[in-house]
């Protein structure tokens, strides 16, 4: 933005700054979903165009449009649970922005879609399927360059990703995390987190096979964890960071991204 207090969307025309002060989040969010951001970002009217050429509405062909691509409906479902922590926003906007890389690389359209198509040819309206074509590879560009964008907005805590427990982390990923803490004012014993550290890579091995664990939410896990260690001299200095890390609200995030591609 212009100052501190504004931020600039990227997504509608140059000049378009919003305020991210005080109540910033609720101009945000109303910003997301005017009409003007909409138009801006083309999904609305483009979404309706693509599957009014390919079916009439409350046919079987849009039941069968709707069913042929679900992988984003359900990533925006993950988004807007209520008990998400920021670990697992990072990681379904990384998802998601994987499949729109690979889809727009591949120029992806299911065989449902490219049986529908087919059939248009057939009827000889091949200028209509070329645009069409056209309308989805821009599709799959305008949506990668809007994800890009929130994700950029929480690349700053992106050294925090390991705390997702999914796979077994490293001191160095730690120490990341620690480098970031006392840049903001925290104060981690690193040498007594290092040995924090060695039980937790311990347990999370232990936990690696288990189909329970692997289903858990980020901070289930690190609740889990707590839980079965003897003391907090066994975990003190990584419950800071736990402490830190989770308290970083993600509900405004999951709103405001998952709002925008209703």
């Amino acid at each position: 933005g212009r100052d501190d207090y504004e931020a600039e969307c990227l997504v509608c025309k140059a000049g378009t700054f919003v305020s991210v002060a005080h109540k910033g989040a609720s101009d945000l969010e109303y910003h997301m979903s005017s009409e003007k951001h909409k138009k801006a970002l083309g999904g609305d009217s483009w979404s309706a165009k693509l599957t009014e050429f390919l079916g009439t509405p409350g046919t079987k062909a849009e039941d069968a449009l709707a069913a042929a691509d679900s992988t984003l409906p359900l990533h925006i479902e993950e988004m807007e649970r209520e008990n998400n922590s920021l670990v697992e926003v990072m990681k379904t906007l990384d998802s998601v922005h994987t499949i729109l890389l690979d889809r727009r690389a591949q120029n992806f359209m299911s065989l449902t879609v490219k049986g529908m198509l087919a059939d248009k040819r057939k009827e000889g309206l091949e200028e209509g399927c070329d645009a069409f074509s056209d309308a989805v590879r821009r599709l799959y560009s305008h949506c990668i360059d809007y994800l890009e964008m929130w994700m950029a907005s929480l690349q700053e805590f992106s050294c925090f990703a390991w705390m997702a427990l999914s796979e077994t982390p490293s001191w160095s990923d730690v120490e990341a995390c620690i480098t970031y803490l006392i840049e903001k004012g925290v104060e981690i014993d690193d040498i007594r987190c290092f040995d924090q550290f060695n039980n937790l890579k311990k347990f999370v091995e232990a936990s690696s096979d288990e189909e329970e664990f692997q289903h858990l939410l980020s901070h289930q896990k690190w609740t889990k964890y707590f839980l079965k260690a003897k003391a907090i001299e066994c975990y003190s200095e990584l419950l800071k960071i736990a402490q830190f890390f989770f308290a970083i609200p993600s509900h405004s995030v999951n709103m405001e991204w998952s709002a925008s591609f209703h």
